[in-house]
């Protein structure tokens, strides 16, 4: 509650005369609350009111003829609470229905489009991110700070053993959510970090230089020198993100083949082609892939393609990233590489799933 003054002549007003009144209006719309969308026998909406007054499920409208949600990938069924086409994600959550709803939690996770689900009830979203400046700050075991390897070490309360990182720049990053009203609800506030190419390891009070810049090229190395040729088959969480953060391979390789397929109708689509991560050095994971291989089916996709009104499309894809771990005699690290040290190549496919959105020539 709040007072104003808004009398055409200037009035005092005292703050303990005040006097408060309620006019009841017009009901436009009044709803009994079932998780999963019903709109049951006493819900109730206003022939005559203007506007979309079936907005539900994080803002999707409720075809009052069929009684469906009509979500962007799949229509959604709030008296069965299932969707009615098998779930595009369906490799991603292999212990549910492909027709689950929001993990069958409607209470705690939202489906808004019919793709993947959602935490809470609007989507969590960066508000800010003040860059810290914090040039000379070192990372291990989720502690870090501006101090030298060995001073962290005396702060960090877990065994100092293991991998330390420099840390270029550190953002605060304020996260939250959007309310109905497009408003910022306030949640929690963390910190992000850009990791320099020097990475270090913290050993029994030393420190050893190395020469990958992030797990994955390490990883990829160790078992180039020592896993004997066995195939590998990458399809967790951290594989997952780490596909989808290469700028170069979503934004350049992917978007420019698909942007190529002209699509005009919405549909189903599967193909492959030859994808590429933008890097071809031996420090990193993403130098190490560098290029999909046609040999072992190369960058493969499949998923579906949603056209919008204005001629942009949606593409909601599970790829699988092709390729065969072994020296490449067009780079110098690579011939140096192999010349200092032995192993044995390797096959190796990594499976994500990306949303990705091509807007048309203008």
């Amino acid at each position: 509650m709040y007072v104003s003054n808004e009398n055409p002549t200037l009035v005092d007003v005292y703050f303990d005369d005040v006097k408060m009144s309620y006019t009841p209006s017009n009901i436009l719309q009044s709803n009994e609350y079932y998780p999963y969308g019903l709109q049951t026998v006493n819900s109730w909406t206003r022939a005559s009111a203007t506007g979309n007054n079936f907005l539900a499920n994080a803002g999707t409208e409720l075809n009052t003829t069929s009684q469906l949600y009509a979500l962007e990938f799949r229509n959604y069924d709030p008296i069965l609470g299932r969707l009615h086409q098998v779930d595009p994600m369906a490799d991603k959550y292999a212990s549910l229905s492909p027709y689950h709803y929001s993990f069958n939690n409607p209470a705690t996770f939202t489906d808004a489009n019919g793709a993947d689900v959602l935490w809470g009830l609007y989507t969590r979203e960066e508000f800010a991110r003040a860059n810290m400046g914090r040039d000379q700050a070192w990372s291990h075991g989720g502690a870090t700070g501006d101090l030298s390897p060995e001073a962290m070490a005396e702060s960090v309360h877990s065994p100092s053993v293991g991998k330390w990182y420099r840390v270029s720049t550190v953002w605060q990053v304020e996260s939250g959510y959007r309310d109905a009203n497009n408003n910022f609800i306030h949640d929690q506030y963390y910190y992000s970090y850009n990791v320099v190419d020097t990475r270090m390891e913290y050993v029994e009070g030393e420190i050893q230089t190395g020469w990958f810049d992030d797990p994955q090229g390490e990883f990829f190395f160790n078992h180039w020198r020592n896993g004997n040729g066995q195939e590998l088959h990458l399809n967790s969480v951290e594989w997952h993100n780490y596909m989808k953060k290469n700028d170069y391979l979503a934004t350049v390789s992917i978007a420019t083949h698909l942007y190529g397929l002209n699509i005009k109708n919405s549909g189903w689509i599967k193909g492959s082609f030859h994808g590429e991560t933008g890097k071809s050095d031996w420090s990193s994971g993403y130098g190490m892939l560098n290029g999909s291989n046609a040999r072992v089916g190369d960058l493969e996709y499949f998923g579906y393609a949603y056209v919008h009104d204005t001629g942009s499309v949606s593409y909601l894809l599970s790829f699988t990233w092709n390729d065969i771990m072994d020296p490449n005699a067009a780079y110098l690290g690579d011939i140096i590489g192999a010349a200092l040290f032995s192993g044995t190549p390797y096959n190796v496919h990594i499976s994500w799933t990306d949303l990705i959105h091509i807007e048309p020539n203008k």
